[in-house]
């Protein structure tokens, strides 16, 4: 080969491989964003998401990033279809997803294994990220002994202490729980039974009911053994999920019309749908422990709220977190992609994330600890007036 061809080919190849970087450099990183469409939420928490985006423009700096928009499912978990996405595409660098516990337990280790970071807006249960909880959690979440699990809302530790905080407040000493038959409720109902006798509140009954074959009669019959234990309030840690099949708001209506005095408290899960006030509008003394977020406060939410508002022309109130927290866990991975260098890998946002210390978003200024869970940690309680979910 004579000297000319060998220039020739030599600045043809660096060429190329400049071509190829560039090509390469200029393909988006992508977002997966799981979340359930079939709830009168559902448009929002995605609405929050792109608001997100927009914001950007679409880029994190210079990198163009995307968000990858899939149904995550109501009754059926349909988020491993969706984490299945990652699996040859390395371009997908972070899940926001794992909408709530159940879904997670299942989500997690599919993602441990393909090392991608998975960022929650709702999921609770304390013993995704912590010990001491069930039997072999959390470790059994984490196949490769590799925490990459965040959520960017406070565990459900919290919340069976400010049910029982909120019981004992109020000078009432007896409680009847009426919980289902899955993990979210279990675990709540089991976190205010540690707490409820520590603060002189005896639980008089505990009763779970399957939210789909429940029947009239047994509505009817639970009601009456509620009644007889006579307690001062009933503790109603539920999911609510305002579907064709779902007997769960029939049986509170219930609880409610045969005692109106009486008052109910749930979990966040109630605020979940945002319509039960709607679809049972003389429910009255009804109350939810869930994060305690000022819509004015601190700044960047108040600038949140009067962006959004204006862009999807609608009112937010306090029981609108499940969006709140959907944009904040997005805008938490884009911070985490300017952090992870000039060619951001799945890796180098795990590892980002994981450095999460002191970020300043609409919740305040928070950080991740080693397990994954957020420093921010304030909830409150709401109550249900004149059709819609307030501050007490």
């Amino acid at each position: 080969m004579n000297k000319k061809l060998a220039v020739i080919v030599v600045l043809a190849g660096v060429l190329l491989s400049s071509a190829c970087a560039a090509n390469s450099a200029q393909r988006p990183l992508k977002i997966i964003f799981s979340s359930p469409y079939e709830v009168p939420f559902g448009e929002a928490i995605r609405n929050a998401a792109q608001l997100a985006l927009d914001e950007i423009d679409g880029k994190v700096g210079d990198i163009p990033v995307e968000l990858v928009f899939v149904d995550g499912g109501v009754t059926e978990n349909k988020e491993l279809t969706a984490l299945a996405l990652a699996e040859n595409d390395p371009q997908v660098v972070a899940f926001v997803g794992a909408y709530i516990s159940g879904y997670a337990r299942e989500v997690i280790p599919a993602a441990n294994a393909l090392r991608l970071a998975v960022i929650s807006p709702s999921a609770t249960w304390p013993g995704l990220t912590k010990t001491g909880y069930g039997i072999g959690e959390p470790g059994m979440y984490y196949p490769n002994g590799e925490r990459m699990f965040f959520r960017v809302v406070p565990s459900d530790d919290i919340q069976g202490q400010v049910a029982a905080q909120w019981l004992s407040g109020r000078n009432y000493t007896s409680v009847y729980i009426v919980g289902q038959e899955n993990p979210y409720s279990a675990g709540l109902t089991n976190l205010l039974l540690s707490n409820a006798e520590d603060v002189g509140v005896a639980v008089v009954g505990n009763s779970n009911f399957d939210d789909i074959n429940i029947s009239a009669d047994d509505i009817a019959a639970l009601v009456e053994s509620i009644n007889a234990a006579n307690p001062d309030a009933v503790y109603f840690p539920v999911e609510y999920a305002d579907t064709e099949n779902s007997q769960t708001g029939a049986l509170l209506n219930a609880i409610h019309e045969s005692a109106p005095l009486r008052p109910i408290i749930g979990g966040d899960a109630l605020l979940i749908s945002g319509n039960l006030p709607v679809r049972y509008p003389r429910l009255s003394n009804v109350y939810a422990t869930t994060l305690q977020i000022d819509l004015e406060q601190p700044p960047a939410m108040a600038d949140f709220v009067s962006r959004y508002e204006a862009a999807y022309q609608t009112e937010l109130s306090a029981s609108d977190y499940p969006l709140l927290m959907s944009y904040e866990a997005v805008k938490t991975v884009f911070d985490a992609i300017a952090r992870a260098g000039q060619t951001p890998t799945r890796a180098s946002v795990l590892q980002a994330l994981r450095e999460t210390q002191n970020y300043n978003g609409i919740l305040g200024q928070w950080s991740f600890d080693e397990n994954g869970d957020t420093s921010f940690s304030s909830y409150g309680i709401l109550t249900v007036e004149d059709g819609e979910w307030v501050s007490q």
